[in-house]
């Protein structure tokens, strides 16, 4: 995988056709993405490619999304980490925070918001000041 193609997003989603929307949403925007479904594939790509943003779903098993999270948080690069939770779950949004998510946000405002976050945090290292403005 040569540089140019190497995934600069890389999401932890068991829905497939919402991890769908967010590599559409990415490629749209010249945005590479990869979709992984256990914490062990990020960590190989954290290990292994240049990942800006890690975004999880806390609709995931929880050890799933709470693995993920610590391992993107914990890793050297430290890339910008969104967790997305359905509304009626607000219990995951504390969970996601525990973990080490620098985002947490409603499922229906990070579809909403995906391209912004996607072109915030994917094209440069995570800025602290554009952290602050998702929270």
């Amino acid at each position: 995988m040569t540089a140019e193609a190497m995934p600069r997003v890389v999401t932890v989603i068991s829905d497939l056709l919402f991890s769908s929307k967010v590599t559409a949403t990415g490629k749209a925007l010249g945005i590479e993405t990869r979709v992984v479904s256990t914490a062990e594939a990020l960590v190989e790509a954290l290990c292994n490619e240049t990942v800006r943003l890690v975004i999880v779903d806390m609709g995931l098993p929880e050890a799933i999304a709470r693995e993920s999270l610590r391992a993107a948080a914990t890793h050297p690069t430290q890339p910008a980490t969104v967790a997305y939770f359905p509304h009626v779950e607000s219990a995951l949004a504390e969970a996601a925070r525990q973990a080490g998510a620098s985002i947490v946000l409603p499922r229906s405002r990070f579809s909403a918001e995906l391209p912004d976050i996607l072109t915030r945090f994917a094209g440069e290292p995570p800025r602290p000041e554009a952290i602050e403005g998702m929270r």
